[in-house]
């Protein structure tokens, strides 16, 4: 996967979760499945782009708070990832706050 991938999933699944319109639309199950795709991502991707895409947290975050139970739990996860990630390196979350990953 390619950085253009990585963010053309994500902005997809911040579509899809945007156009939800019950538990039940089929947009729920496309933005759970881009977002199961993400966190396929080479670890090194990911860290990338989360350090150095400012769009990242505001859409992480968008989607930690959705409506929907399972767009946020699967968000979570996703988020939980990606600071692993961060820490596994000594890296720090810099230029964003803890909430935002």
């Amino acid at each position: 996967m390619q950085k253009q991938e990585f963010l053309e999933l994500f902005k997809a699944a911040q579509r899809a979760a945007k156009y939800t319109s019950d538990e039940n639309s089929p947009e729920v199950a496309r933005c759970i499945q881009f977002m199961k795709r993400l966190k396929e991502a080479p670890a090194s991707l990911a860290i990338d782009v989360v350090l150095n895409t400012t769009s990242i947290g505001n859409g992480i975050r968008f989607l930690r708070d959705h409506k929907n139970p399972q767009i946020r739990s699967e968000a979570e996860l996703l988020s939980d990832l990606w600071r692993r990630y961060l820490y596994a390196t000594g890296r720090e979350q810099s230029g964003t706050s803890k909430d935002s990953v």
